[in-house]
């Protein structure tokens, strides 16, 4: 008898894991269609019914539950799930990752960064744990960790152009100007990169862009990186002023003033753009031009910039 039951009983119980699975199996292939789809809260209510149906056995359940909800903008009941789910897989990486982002989301960075630095010891190659770490340590001000978490994703994904110019900015926050430098050439090299990034590249290159003096081993990139942002973004004034002063330090004055002419097309009263345009008028030899400039700059300058005019404008009489 007690051996039927024995029979009877486990007959039930490997019925209910099959009703289980057949339970979990549809749940989870819609859970999936909603994560692909970005319905973070349908797919957060769906892997949460997979969650407890799995009753915490795989990460995986927590984890979507737990990305859904943070994407869906609930980053503390993601950080409450992932805790609870850390305490039966305490070293998987993919729930250190979203306990450490969604920390970040709530402002704790201190925590955030446990939860990274705990994630790469347990994965040293995932990729988003390495950039949340330097993110985390980024927001606690320490920008040496930080860079040190971006050269090892930059070593993961050598093609990423995004971890490259997130490690040239710290790089360069921290002084080290070659290291940026090199690390700005490597994103360049991958990307077209934005006007407003190439001119910042340039101009920590370029030192005073009064006077620009970029390394000799960076020269021809500098060059490059302003034409690129000239062509890209006409209006953008402080890639003419730069170079053009770059080319005037070359000797090619004709080129520098078609920078510096465009500059006070789009800003007339350009006080700086005026005097050198003026300035590399006279010494390209056209000194009417200059005068003109020197004339207009005199009717559009405020009256403590007027002195510089007036200098010039004796210079040329002599």
């Amino acid at each position: 008898m007690r051996f039927l039951l024995c029979i009877l009983l486990v007959g039930v119980l490997a019925q209910a894991c099959v009703t289980k699975n057949l339970e979990r199996e549809p749940l989870e292939r819609r859970a999936e269609v909603a994560t692909f789809q970005e319905d973070w809260r349908k797919a957060a209510d769906l892997w949460y019914r997979v969650y407890q149906i799995d009753g915490g056995k795989e990460p995986r359940p927590a984890f979507e539950t737990a990305r859904a909800l943070l994407e869906g903008g609930d980053p503390a009941g993601a950080l409450a799930l992932v805790t609870a789910s850390l305490e039966r897989h305490a070293g998987d990486a993919t729930l250190l990752e979203i306990s450490g982002r969604a920390s970040v989301a709530l402002g704790s960075h201190g925590d955030a960064a446990g939860a990274f630095e705990r994630a790469v010891a347990s994965d040293a190659s995932c990729l988003a744990c390495w950039r949340g770490l330097a993110q985390a340590r980024l927001a606690l001000g320490e920008h040496g960790a930080a860079a040190e978490a971006l050269e090892a994703a930059r070593e993961l994904d050598p093609e990423d152009a995004q971890i490259a110019l997130e490690l040239a900015r710290l790089l360069a926050s921290e002084g080290h100007s070659v290291l940026a430098l090199e690390a700005y050439r490597a994103a360049f090299a991958r990307i077209e990169g934005h006007p407003s990034e190439l001119l910042e590249a340039a101009l920590l290159a370029c030192g005073d862009p009064e006077s620009p003096a970029p390394p000799a081993a960076f020269r021809a990139d500098v060059i490059a990186w302003l034409r690129r942002a000239c062509d890209l973004d006409p209006q953008l004034v402080p890639a003419h002023l730069a170079r053009g002063r770059l080319l005037e330090s070359d000797a090619d004055l004709r080129g520098a003033v078609a920078h510096y002419e465009r500059v006070v097309e789009i800003e007339p009263n350009h006080a700086p753009a005026l005097e050198w345009l003026a300035i590399a008028l006279a010494a390209d030899g056209q000194s009417a031009r200059a005068r003109t400039i020197i004339e207009h700059a005199l009717g559009v300058v405020e009256a403590e910039e007027r002195g510089v005019f007036e200098e010039l404008g004796r210079a040329l009489d002599e």
